[in-house]
């Protein structure tokens, strides 16, 4: 109970060549519940896919505004999102194969330390979820697809701003709570006028 959860973590890159990490592993100590397993000791070892390329839908269910609207997250609709995590999957096994973590590490609960190949892919399309911080069901951008202009304003509504993560244009490879406080303190200044500040001015320190 004096655990925050995630005691630790990485960011890692799954390839060669890439310019970001593409996956953040976070340590729990403990087994994930759920499933059987909350009456075991153990720890466990999450990995999340962070150059993200699936796209999902939002949309209205009727006419009626208490309707709750259709959500449709579309999880590894993109295969290289798939191919993350089962590269984040291996480097667990990695981790939990080396000393000195090797010596406390008697087998492996879920999936299954014989579980690999296409039914390792399986297994991870069965249990795959958010990390808690979904992005972008309000994009901005200066395009028509955009739901949000770059100064947060709802195209076709007036009066109306988004000030939170849904207006990410992509999922930032990372937590998202810095770039969160990032948008709210920049949608602080549009609403004094406030005029964003040049890539060439000094950033005054308070």
């Amino acid at each position: 109970m004096s655990s925050c959860g995630a005691e630790a973590g990485a960011f890692v890159r799954t390839r060669p060549g890439l310019t970001a990490p593409d996956l953040q592993i976070g340590a729990h100590p403990g087994p994930i519940p759920g499933e059987g397993s909350a009456n075991r000791r153990g720890l466990a070892i999450l990995v999340s896919a962070l150059d993200i390329h699936s796209r999902g839908r939002i949309t209205l269910r009727s006419t009626d505004p208490a309707d709750p609207p259709l959500i449709d997250p579309a999880y590894l609709s993109a295969e290289t999102d798939l191919d993350i995590l089962v590269a984040g999957a291996h480097l667990a096994r990695d981790i939990t194969a080396c000393s000195p973590l090797a010596g406390l590490v008697t087998g492996e609960h879920q999936p299954g330390g014989h579980v690999d190949g296409p039914a390792l892919r399986e297994w991870i399309r069965g249990h795959v979820g958010t990390m808690f911080h979904p992005t972008s069901s309000c994009a901005m951008g200066a395009d028509e697809w955009a739901v949000c202009d770059p100064e947060l304003r709802v195209r076709g509504l007036d009066g109306l701003r988004v000030v939170d993560a849904s207006v990410m244009p992509a999922v930032p490879r990372g937590n998202t709570n810095a770039p969160t406080i990032a948008i709210a303190e920049r949608a602080a200044d549009l609403f004094r006028g406030i005029a964003a500040p040049s890539s060439q001015e000094p950033v005054q320190q308070t």
